[in-house]
């Protein structure tokens, strides 16, 4: 399927910016990433009923969300401004995947154990292992989960073996049976749409709220308790901390007072 894709974006992109493509293609491949693969396969499907222009939009669009959901599964989170281009993008990602096989152990621990800002050491362990320089990292990513952090210490320190370095973990099925058996489910569009973007379950709930939080923020105050539901269910959260994590969420997001108290009053029944 990906020599289809090639095939369609070197007859629409330039040699040199289809190059940028065709690399991203190898990491999807080298990292096993199933998901782009159907999607894209769905976009090029659409070529005879809206035409390739249309077409080769959708496909760049998934690409580049594509990329920036799996950095975000990682607990890193890039800008998306347009002038920004994709390469930059897919190349910072790229490096963070090597960290997992790095041999500059010392280095990295260095850096992690600085008084630095999580960004700061994310930006200059990359150019450490990498031949990307920390300052235009430091540009395009605008917050680091201290988590991710954390796993890559482990893995430097010779804690484990080997680790994966996104922030899923053993509550990932957890969190997944847990929403799509919740009423809540079929009515979240935020949650939902990022999931369908590539998010995963099982994140720590700070890096859903770096995500979520504005989109949550503008809706209804009905489909923001959905959401914010939804986001604590696809979270990492323990079962048992539910119901306050979604009064404390209600607490954090909401502006209006009254709205949050009114929120919180119906939490109960959104759990059940």
């Amino acid at each position: 399927m990906l020599n289809e894709i090639e095939d369609f974006l070197s007859r629409k992109l330039l040699p040199e910016i289809f190059g940028d493509y065709q690399t991203c293609n190898r990491l999807f491949e080298r990292i096993n990433y199933q998901g782009f693969t159907t999607k894209a396969e769905e976009v090029l499907q659409q070529v005879e009923s809206i035409g390739e222009q249309l077409t080769l939009v959708e496909l760049l669009h998934l690409y580049e969300t594509s990329v920036t959901m799996l950095l975000v599964n990682h607990g890193i989170f890039v800008s998306t401004e347009s002038e920004i281009r994709f390469d930059k993008i897919y190349q910072i990602l790229e490096a963070v995947i090597d960290l997992s096989t790095s041999t500059d152990a010392e280095l990295i621990m260095e850096v992690l154990e600085s008084e630095q800002d999580n960004v700061e050491k994310l930006s200059d362990i990359i150019e450490l292992t990498s031949d990307l320089e920390a300052v235009k990292i430091y540009d395009i990513v605008y917050e680091v989960d201290g988590a991710f952090l954390d796993k890559l210490g482990e893995l430097v320190t010779d804690k484990v073996s080997h680790v994966d370095l996104t922030l899923t973990d053993d509550t990932k099925s957890i969190s997944r049976n847990r929403f799509k058996t919740h009423a809540v489910s079929e009515a979240s569009t935020a949650t939902r749409q990022f999931l369908m973007d590539g998010g995963s379950f099982g994140l720590p709930l700070s890096a859903l709220l770096l995500v979520l939080e504005d989109s949550i923020v503008e809706q209804t105050p009905n489909l923001m308790l959905t959401d914010i539901v939804s986001m604590v269910l696809i979270s990492n959260t323990p079962d048992h901390l539910l119901n306050e994590t979604v009064l404390a969420v209600i607490q954090q997001v909401t502006a209006e007072q009254s709205v949050a108290s009114d929120l919180m009053l119906r939490v109960g029944s959104f759990l059940l």
